[in-house]
């Protein structure tokens, strides 16, 4: 199903107060390849990965697509005011509408979208780790 949006003025092109997007919600594409048929550990451990031709990727976690307001906003772009997008921008762009910075997300020029599992941690490999930072962070308690 076809959709059309309206870029914020920050990512508008060519001084444009407004463009228009059209393109598929990231999430219908996502169904399309059969995500949501996956087993419940695999989905959860699904990320999607826009892959850019100057090797930029944006990446956007099962969670946020399928349980969060991101799912509704976030986009694959394949034209602009009814034009295919050009060389510059296309064949297709991802775009979220729901990120409250919008450019580490919008990323155009894209040569392929996967879903790639992540796995398991081997959790005796060396790692950088949040938990002895909370513990350092945490008021101490008299």
């Amino acid at each position: 199903m076809r959709r059309q949006w309206h870029r914020p003025r920050a990512l508008s092109s060519l001084g444009r107060s407004a463009a228009s997007f059209s393109g598929l919600l990231l999430r219908e594409l996502t169904d399309h390849a059969g995500l949501p048929g996956l087993p419940r550990d695999e989905r959860r451990r699904s990320v999607i990965v826009a892959s850019a031709d100057d090797g930029y990727c944006a990446v956007v976690s099962y969670g946020e697509l399928y349980l969060t307001e991101v799912g509704n906003r976030m986009f694959v772009a394949t034209a602009l005011d009814g034009t295919a997008l050009d060389e510059c921008d296309g064949p297709f762009a991802l775009v979220s509408r729901a990120d409250l910075r919008t450019g580490p997300r919008h990323a155009r020029r894209h040569r392929s979208i996967d879903v790639v599992r992540i796995q398991p941690m081997n959790y005796e490999a060396p790692r950088r780790t949040l938990s002895n930072c909370f513990e350092r962070l945490q008021p101490k308690i008299a």
